[in-house]
């Protein structure tokens, strides 16, 4: 009426809101008679505020943008197709910065299953409000961002981006609320920021930037309207910046799933800028919906196929390359408790949030990890939605969570796929569990060269000849046998355990046409005979392989001596645990192998060690010695002294974060094999109190290939 106008549309003199000239028009309207529909239908531009929708959406009869049948009736959006499998050479993972800080399930840098990515991306670094100069979220990433990067060392191919902004970033009550927008506006600004993150880049080693601004434009994340000009306008001097160096720096953005928020990017002008797209398709769904007056407080997953198919139709409406798509998957669930613990299905009504997590502490989320355990609790039902593709788990009652596991991951990524998608990024790599098991089921999907989870390639073998260990819980490279002990019914491959995850093994693999038959030597409980006899030579040493635990000594792996296995039997070991050299001196060398290379309390490893302040384990070989470019490395792939001033952390702690100063991780980098192991570091003689700092040596070429 002409006292209570419409909060949408002019009120007509029937008392109806509408909009176009029926209801606005002279002589047809009683109130608001200045309001315009979001698109023209049909009417002109004298009663719509644009002629066309946002991302080309459709206009109904209405005057109102939308993607559903309401809005665009029969009309249907053209697809790309593939029957290849685009999506499986790009996987990119976000890590956590802060997830050092969980109580338990935190992960360190050096603990990320980088395996299964190609890229990963450093979550988060900000803006500094004043200055315009990066920063970092926390003091603690300031130690962080050199262990991140230097996961390159060992794993060649892979790519180190920051990410800078985040949802926290645009947050009103932060300082850094309207960062992005200032930035965006000042010639000035982003001269500041462009020369302090090339130096920032520099500094730490990273290949590129992802921008994530949460959102642009949208007033409910302190967004400006001159923010949908002026980001691509950002994004075109960032590039140039980033190109100025001479550096193959890397670009992208972030943009949500949503049409709501979509809409205040221009994707067209930005695709021509960036390198890709990593698009949010996950969090679809949250406790927030309780406040959505077109959705309530009912129970839907984050992460759904269908809605993601309307996300993509966004990008196909605009004509972007599929090409320059991530498909976001999540690893992680949005909780719930339900109303009605009788009611479990997708839109049953929630009263809260879920419970918190034990690790993540946050009432609505929880990792992975979390939820794996709870469904190793044996108290859960998991049910698949096959049309969202995605898991729903129910338990104690009325607690409800989404989430994906292996099955749906690829349910995923074939979608990703069949639309020729140029890969996939994960958020956030942090959240899975000890054992990677998340990472790892994309790393089966994934086209790349084959990888260790934890780290390091496995070389393509071209002319192998010499038998190595090879990857955790992996086959035998191409060319290889795993070799064995016993015979017949009895043989069983032959495995050690180190530096491998919990129940996890490495084969002894040989050329195919070179197996050696191998034993283990050595009577449990007391061990005393356990040398090899003298066409034989020692691959390993364990105190408790192939039958019961020796009290002292140790078994030793026997291997037939064969061209494969020579430069093993070119050293040994000398000295005897406990008491193993006088004083604090490594023992001496036997004539016959005369050539000292280093010592160690453990030796090979798996055996009985020394007392560290009556001598070291020498490892002596013949002249010249077979091994070349040695070093001793405490994380896999970092040579880095075992003491108290590293600081660092890994899986094997990580709900112990006050063993981190003291814990090794054994592991070699590609192209590399374990020949010592110590637990004592030789210039501090710290000890690592959990795993072993390790020895390795460059297998000569051309044995592998990389």
């Amino acid at each position: 009426s002409s006292t209570k106008p419409c909060s949408i549309g002019c009120c007509g003199v029937s008392g109806v809101c509408g909009l176009g000239p029926d209801f606005c028009g002279s002589g047809n309207c009683t109130s608001s008679c200045d309001a315009k529909s979001e698109c023209d239908p049909g009417w002109g531009s004298e009663w719509s505020s644009a002629e066309k929708c946002p991302l080309n959406v459709c206009c109904s009869q209405y005057g109102f943008c939308g993607t559903t049948t309401e809005f665009c009736g029969n009309k249907t959006v053209d697809k790309p197709s593939c029957s290849g499998s685009s999506a499986n050479g790009r996987s990119i993972g976000y890590y956590e910065g802060w997830s050092i800080t969980r109580v338990c399930d935190a992960m360190t840098p050096e603990a990320i299953p980088v395996g299964a990515y190609t890229h990963l991306n450093y979550g988060f670094a900000y803006i500094n409000p004043d200055t315009f100069a990066v920063a970092p979220m926390s003091e603690s990433d300031l130690g962080l961002y050199s262990r991140f990067t230097g996961l390159k060392e060992s794993n060649t191919g892979l790519q180190t981006w920051i990410s800078i902004g985040g949802w926290s970033m645009n947050d009103a009550d932060q300082p850094t609320a309207k960062t992005f927008s200032d930035l965006a506006a000042s010639s000035s600004a982003q001269t500041a920021f462009f020369k302090s993150l090339l130096s920032f880049m520099t500094t730490y080693g990273f290949d590129g930037v992802d921008i994530d601004w949460e959102y642009p434009v949208a007033s409910d994340r302190s967004g400006q309207p001159s923010d949908f000009e002026n980001y691509p306008s950002f994004l075109k001097n960032l590039r140039a910046a980033l190109g100025s160096t001479g550096h193959n720096y890397g670009l992208s953005i972030t943009v949500p799933s949503s049409y709501w928020y979509m809409q205040n990017f221009d994707i067209v002008s930005i695709e021509k800028i960036v390198d890709w797209f990593n698009v949010m398709t996950y969090d679809l769904h949250g406790t927030w919906d309780s406040s959505d007056p077109y959705i309530g407080p009912y129970v839907y997953a984050h992460t759904n196929l269908t809605e993601i198919d309307q996300t993509m139709d966004l990008f196909w409406r605009n004509s972007i390359s599929p090409s320059k798509i991530n498909l976001g998957l999540g690893f992680y669930g949005r909780s719930f408790t339900l109303s009605d613990p009788s009611c479990t299905k997708a839109g049953c009504p929630f009263s809260s949030g879920g419970n918190p997590g034990q690790c993540s502490a946050s009432s609505g989320t929880l990792m992975d990890s979390e939820i794996d355990a709870i469904i190793a609790s044996g108290n859960a039902t998991s049910t698949l939605d096959k049309d969202a593709a995605v898991n729903i788990v129910t338990w104690d009652t009325n607690q409800w969570v989404s989430y994906d596991d292996a099955t749906t991951l690829k349910m995923k990524k074939d979608y990703a796929n069949d639309l020729c998608l140029g890969g996939t990024m994960v958020w956030a790599v942090s959240t899975d569990n000890n054992n990677g098991t998340a990472s790892s089921s994309l790393l089966q999907l994934n086209s790349l060269i084959k990888k260790s989870l934890f780290g390091g390639q496995t070389p393509q073998v071209s002319s192998l000849s010499q038998c190595v260990w090879g990857d955790c819980d992996a086959d035998c490279p191409a060319g290889t046998t795993p070799a064995t002990t016993g015979k017949g019914k009895s043989a069983s491959n032959v495995a050690i355990y180190t530096g491998c995850p919990s129940k996890q093994e490495r084969k002894y693999c040989c050329p195919t046409d070179d197996v050696p038959t191998c034993h283990w030597t050595g009577s449990a409980p007391l061990c005393v005979s356990h040398s090899c006899a003298d066409d034989e030579v020692q691959v390993a040493t364990d105190q408790s392989a192939g039958g019961h635990s020796c009290w002292f000594n140790h078994k030793s792996l026997c291997c037939s001596a064969t061209s494969s296995d020579a430069a093993v039997g070119k050293c040994e070991w000398s000295g005897r645990a406990p008491l193993c050299a006088s004083g604090s001196n490594h023992a001496s060398c036997a004539s016959d192998y005369p050539e000292y290379l280093t010592d160690s309390v453990d030796g090979q490893g798996g055996e009985s060690v020394c007392y560290t302040d009556i001598g070291f384990k020498s490892l002596c070989c013949t002249d010249p010695i077979p091994y070349q470019n040695c070093s001793w490395y405490d994380i896999l792939g970092h040579r880095a002294p075992c003491d108290p001033r590293t600081n660092v952390d890994y899986r094997t702690t990580r709900a112990h974060s006050f063993l981190a100063p003291f814990t090794c991780n054994t592991g070699c980098p590609a192209g590399q094999q374990i020949v010592a192991e110590s637990y004592v570091d030789h210039d501090s003689q710290a000890p690592c109190w959990h795993n072993t700092a390790s020895y390795f040596w460059y297998v000569p070429m051309p044995i592998f290939m990389i």
